[in-house]
């Protein structure tokens, strides 16, 4: 992306806004593959383009990319999410590296270091045909790692599309509730998750 691109995106962004707070989510698989320098850019050009409006970062990353103390340091200023889904096996029975080896522990090396330099994070767990098989043990992970702010969001195929994704949930025929299982039919978890993503808070 080109400087001027950016900044045409971020006026237009925040124009387009109908309220006097804007946030800015900072996605597309893994966001901090880009250096410091593109991320204290655009805050720049947030602040020159702001209008009076208040101005609010978030990201969503896999935890993978070993930040140095400078981008912990722009991190420190914006609230984001980590996917961890789990356990070692429960994580790495789906979120593997282009060599085909889990992330788990590249993952936990992440989380450890954010903490270390106090930066808000969330953890979003992704329930799939696994870990929802373990609705205990799951859980009681992201406890005893001491996680407090929690986004449980159920993986859910195109059900119109033949066959439905291994990995994923489907819902309960009949159910006036609209709860979802696993696919394989085992019973647990995913029979209380519904379609949207569920934010818990957990006191530690």
């Amino acid at each position: 992306m080109s400087d001027r691109t950016l900044e045409r995106y971020i006026h237009d962004y925040i124009a387009i806004q109908p309220g006097d707070s804007v946030l800015f989510t900072w996605h597309g698989g893994e966001p901090l593959v880009r250096s410091r320098a593109f991320y204290e850019k655009a805050l720049a050009l947030q602040q020159k383009h702001a209008a009076g409006k208040h101005i609010e970062n978030a990201r969503a990353d896999y935890g993978t990319c070993s930040p140095t103390i400078g981008v912990v340091s722009w991190q420190s200023t914006v609230f984001g999410g980590i996917s961890i889904d789990g356990t070692e096996a429960m994580h790495d029975r789906y979120r593997l590296s282009r060599s085909g080896r889990g992330t788990w522990r590249q993952v936990m090396h992440g989380i450890e270091l954010l903490t270390r330099h106090r930066v808000d994070w969330n953890a979003m767990a992704v329930v799939n045909d696994r870990n929802v098989r373990q609705p205990l043990e799951f859980y009681r992970f992201f406890k005893e790692h001491r996680l407090r702010l929690l986004q449980f969001t159920p993986m859910l195929s195109d059900f119109t599309a033949t066959p439905t994704a291994a990995c994923s949930l489907r819902p309960s025929k009949g159910s006036p509730r609209q709860k979802w299982r696993p696919a394989c039919g085992a019973r647990g978890l995913g029979e209380s998750l519904r379609t949207s993503s569920t934010v818990v808070r957990q006191d530690v």
